[in-house]
């Protein structure tokens, strides 16, 4: 009997090929879940009771094949798909009965990781990025739970968020987001919550700086608060060094041998570069630490060492190390470092684009701008 081209029936064909493409076996260079978030195992149940969602993983599914191809950018069919999936979405933002969903928060963290498979150098619209992180306000009052709203999708707009002043924060918001029982207990809940904190810490810092007199209460209040995330960071850095250099490929499920290295690459990167960030803070405050500026600095040629490793995961199964490289650019003081830093850019986004890497040095730069203090 031939199958009808009914609307279950194509929805059935983008759950297969979701599973297809969310396949935890698949080659850690090309992987998905263990490269953008294993909530994706979550979505082939929920396709077909959100257009937006359908939408979005249609667009993410056709994007990850025509990347795994080695066809990089936006064909018409693609663009086709993709325009679709932006108007379908904006509709959702505005209508109040679907827009605080979880499969609307999905479906705009999938249209970010389809962009960084087409484009990594175009931005996500911003009122998408507001519309996440205000579904992420309003989605806390309500409590939810369940691998659609597990940390992966948070960790993305938490990164968007040091890089553009659009989604706003407060540290007691950041606090409830990522504090509760479906996070506090991930790996590298910890530092991802200091991630969520700097913005609002900058700010701060900016703020107390500004006064004539020092130390003020507000001073001393502040430095005592980043010396404390400060010590944290670094028994998370100490703590993911160890998983690293006592790893034992032998021991380890041999399908799952390069997926474990390659994420206790990343997330030793990432808690390096928090660490980093965090006592740019604390430095600011202090005015100056040769004991501090000397740590940084090591935390940044570790971070180098780390991602020349990691490129042989290259291209998604390194994508995170990207991060750890803005870090890295942003913490290096001496020019002969961040050439090298630069170098692994390029290599980087020629492996991730195909082209020749140097449209990045913009994002960091946008970093160091985003998180500069010089105007205090």
């Amino acid at each position: 009997m031939r199958p009808s081209c009914s609307p279950t029936n194509a929805t059935d064909r983008l759950a297969s090929a979701l599973v297809y493409r969310a396949n935890p076996e698949l080659d850690i260079r090309y992987q998905l879940p263990w490269n953008f978030g294993t909530f994706l195992w979550d979505i082939p149940a929920r396709l077909g009771k959100s257009a937006a969602l359908d939408a979005a993983s249609d667009v993410l599914v056709t994007a990850h094949a025509q990347y795994c191809a080695g066809r990089r950018g936006l064909d018409q069919g693609l663009l086709k798909k993709q325009s679709l999936a932006m108007s379908v979405l904006r509709q959702h933002l505005l209508d109040p009965a679907k827009a605080f969903s979880s499969e609307t928060l999905c479906a705009i963290t999938l249209m970010m990781f389809s962009q960084l498979l087409t484009d990594p150098t175009q931005e996500v619209p911003h009122s998408h990025i507001r519309g996440a992180a205000g579904l992420l306000k309003a989605m806390k009052a309500r409590r939810p739970s369940g691998p659609m709203d597990e940390l992966g999708k948070k960790l993305v707009l938490m990164m968007r968020a040091l890089v553009n002043d659009k989604i706003s924060f407060t540290k007691q918001e950041w606090e409830d987001l990522v504090r509760d029982d479906a996070t506090g207990s991930m790996p590298g809940g910890r530092f991802v919550e200091h991630l969520a904190y700097v913005p609002d810490l900058t700010r701060r810092a900016k703020a107390v700086m500004q006064r004539n007199v020092l130390p003020h209460p507000d001073w001393t209040k502040l430095r005592h608060e980043v010396e404390e995330i400060r010590d944290q960071s670094k028994a998370d850095i100490d703590e993911f060094r160890t998983r690293l250099q006592t790893f034992d490929p032998i021991s380890a499920p041999p399908k799952f041998v390069k997926h474990l290295h390659a994420t206790f690459l990343r997330l030793l990167s990432l808690a390096l570069g928090t660490g980093i960030i965090i006592n740019w803070i604390l430095l600011f405050l202090l005015r100056s630490d040769d004991v501090i500026s000397h740590e940084s600095a090591e935390w940044v040629e570790e971070i180098i060492v780390l991602s020349e490793i990691a490129t042989q995961y290259l291209p998604l199964g390194a994508l995170a190390m990207d991060m750890g490289l803005r870090f890295a650019w942003f913490g290096a003081t001496e020019a002969s470092t961040k050439a090298k830093i630069q170098a692994l850019i390029k290599n980087y986004e020629r492996a991730m684009t195909g082209e020749e890497g140097g449209r990045h040095i913009d994002c960091y730069e946008g970093l160091m701008k985003r998180l500069s203090l010089e105007e205090a």
